[in-house]
């Protein structure tokens, strides 16, 4: 009698089978990419630092170079080093460096803690004339003034007229 039941009933047709696998296939690869891209990414981290220059003049013999920079990532970040011209802060001689946040922190000299929706402003005086490996510091010049984050490593830059 059983067997007899089972000889009534009939399976799936190849030709739906290979379309219901086929289209598993697709919603994983999908699936695949939009993680592999980051479009799921509220579980990614991930590092903005936006830097602003907002107040570049002379006061006396001093150049000062104030600058904001704002975590807009959703992960804690830091400024780990400050160059001019691609040179450190610690190879020009004199140089001063002093940072405040919103919220009260502040400090002189490196690491500049960025947290999560937070401004920290900067403030660099250098001497008139200081002297670096790419030459000297002079009124009228052009500077590459680059912050470099920690731990992602990238450089956020921008470009200064020593007044």
């Amino acid at each position: 009698m059983t067997i007899s039941l089972l000889k009534s009933k009939r399976g799936v047709s190849p030709v739906i089978t290979v379309i219901i696998l086929t289209a598993i296939g697709v919603v994983v690869a999908i699936v695949a990419m939009l993680w592999a891209s980051g479009l799921t990414g509220s579980f990614m981290g991930r590092e903005e630092i936006r830097a602003e220059l907002y107040g570049c003049y002379s006061e006396g013999d001093l150049f000062v170079i104030r600058a904001r920079l704002k975590n807009l990532g959703n992960v804690p970040s830091q400024v780990s080093s400050i160059t001019i011209n691609d040179a450190p802060l610690t190879a020009i001689e004199g140089i001063g460096l002093h940072w405040v946040s919103e919220r009260g922190e502040s400090g002189d000299g490196v690491p500049i803690p960025l947290r999560t929706g937070v401004s920290v402003d900067v403030e660099l005086t250098i001497p008139q004339g200081a002297s670096y490996s790419g030459g000297i510091l002079t009124s009228g010049m052009v500077i590459n003034l680059g912050f470099r984050s920690s731990p992602s490593g990238y450089d956020y830059k921008m470009t200064v007229r020593l007044p």
